[in-house]
């Protein structure tokens, strides 16, 4: 792990304090607070295997990109705790990628020697969610954030992730808002019979944070997606929080894109949604995509995600 200059206390000093308006001393839950959404430098990486004392092959470390997001939920004296969100992470294994999801908390501060903590549920591709933890670490350089977490810390098997990260310019991020033919439906597709009910149109917003531009090839975190479902024909309601990731790949044929999406519905459990991979027929940072559950087969849910620039801005997270 690269550890770089401790910041200055003024600085961290600053940042704790950032939206607490009562006594340090009693501590406050800071409410309504905004969320910086960081991006994995290039140097993040991920490892796994057997560390001192064990004896088994441990692996290379491989490349990991993506986002998260940081907003400030408490203040005291002492410390800032912050709730992660909206991890969404690509681990690279030569040609293969595995995704990475999920939540969690990260916590600065201290009185002589100013520490961070970051403990995350995360899950890795289709194994079941598990918890990394840093323990204290020094801070080096906030409100950049690098440190390692592990399961185990780092003692015989383990998997580690070595995490550098630097939060977002505000300049980058598209903010998008669905436009009026954005619509939900659900129901039966072909070859099932059952009912298929009329789409229903869909509002909101959500944002786009650049992760990987390489020209012919660029990737965007889907971010703090907050849509609505409601004032259709049907008496249909629902609300709709998620993340994912958008892509676009420029070809001989023109540009193809990729929505792929990971939904709450009505607060539910997470929800793989995808679609796209077919020519792009609108200006980016404009998009028009349909994603479903299950491709339109059978019961399905299925959204046409129309969108364009937000008027008024972003302002917030999944929930």
């Amino acid at each position: 792990m690269k550890h770089k200059t401790i910041c200055g206390i003024a600085a961290i000093t600053a940042t704790l304090c950032v939206g607490s308006n009562s006594s340090a001393t009693s501590g406050t839950v800071v409410g309504n607070q905004p969320t910086t959404f960081y991006r994995l430098d290039d140097t993040t990486t991920f490892q796994q295997g057997c560390f001192d004392p064990c004896l088994c092959p441990i692996m290379n470390e491989v490349p990991v990109r993506g986002v998260f997001g940081l907003t400030l939920v408490h203040t005291d004296m002492w410390f800032a705790t912050y709730a992660v969100s909206d991890v969404n992470w690509a681990i690279t294994f030569g040609d293969t990628e595995t995704n990475v999801r999920g939540s969690g908390r990260y916590t600065i501060g201290g009185d002589f020697a100013y520490m961070q903590r970051l403990q995350l549920a995360l899950q890795i591709g289709d194994e079941p969610s598990q918890v990394f933890d840093s323990g204290w670490q020094p801070v080096s350089g906030f409100p950049a954030i690098n440190l390692d977490v592990s399961i185990n810390g780092m003692f015989c098997y383990d998997k580690v992730f070595y995490i550098d990260s630097q939060p977002v310019d505000p300049d980058e991020i598209i903010n998008l808002t669905l436009q009026r033919d954005s619509t939900y439906q659900q129901g039966c597709f072909d070859p099932c019979d059952c009912v298929l009910w009329e789409e229903q149109p869909m509002t909101g917003t959500f944002a786009l944070v650049p992760v990987a531009l390489y020209g012919t090839y660029r990737e965007y975190a889907v971010v703090g997606v907050q849509w609505a479902v409601a004032g259709g024909p049907l008496p249909l309601e629902h609300n709709i929080t998620g993340y994912g990731t958008y892509i676009q790949i420029d070809g001989f044929a023109g540009t193809l894109d990729f929505l792929d999406l990971v939904l709450k519905i009505d607060g539910g459990p997470p929800t793989d949604f995808h679609g796209g991979n077919s020519l792009v027929t609108v200006t980016f940072p404009e998009i028009d995509v349909v994603v479903s559950m299950n491709d339109m087969v059978c019961y399905d849910v299925v959204l046409h995600v129309h969108a364009d620039h937000a008027h008024p801005p972003f302002v917030g997270p999944s929930k």
